[in-house]
């Protein structure tokens, strides 16, 4: 049994994704061959890796070419972004399944994550300690804050941390591609 990976907000053929991610890349081409790179770096044919959303900005035969490059076996959480491409029977084959809205998982040690391409306050057994990992907001100053304010005031209510992260691949603790659990919630811990 192979690892389970996760990431969110992808963005391939994205070209605006490259100045308001700052992605360290200066054009879509460079992008889509990093991002493939890295993935593949971490990420073997026996792995699992959730997408949390926002795959691509395109639905065509080059999106196609790039998803099947990609290692592992890939699980599909829709975005905003990829609405378009969800009829594209060709690009679902790609994935052994696909869920709109959110969908809740079991790590191999039990742990239950609640897997979206939004965050949700007040998630699928909050109260339970379940994980709930996101996408969508990117590093937007404005929406960050405001997760951190709430997350802060409903963590001093309840007297104990809620564990829900952001794995968009332009979080710095995500560095461009998919993580495991374990190493979203390192990278998050002090937080």
């Amino acid at each position: 049994m192979g690892k389970i990976f996760y990431v969110s907000d992808m963005h391939f053929f994205h070209f605006n994704a490259i100045n308001f991610d700052k992605r360290p890349w200066s054009t879509v081409e460079e992008m889509n061959e990093g991002l493939i790179n890295i993935w593949n770096e971490r990420v073997t044919d026996e792995d699992d890796v959730w997408i949390l959303g926002d795959i691509s900005w395109s639905n065509n035969y080059d999106a196609r070419c790039i998803y099947a490059r990609l290692r592992g076996k890939k699980h599909w959480v829709v975005g905003n972004h990829d609405y378009k491409m969800m009829n594209n029977e060709e690009l679902r084959r790609q994935f052994v399944d696909v869920y709109e809205g959110y969908h809740k998982m079991y790590e191999p040690d039990g742990r239950c994550v609640i897997l979206s391409h939004y965050p949700i306050f007040m998630y699928d057994g909050v109260h339970r300690g379940n994980i709930h990992l996101y996408g969508h907001v990117h590093t937007n100053e404005m929406d960050c804050n405001f997760i951190k304010k709430w997350k802060a005031e409903y963590e001093a209510a309840l007297g104990r941390k809620i564990p829900m992260y952001n794995c968009g691949v332009m979080c710095s603790y995500m560095n461009w591609g998919p993580r495991t659990l374990n190493e979203i919630m390192e990278a998050n811990k002090d937080e």
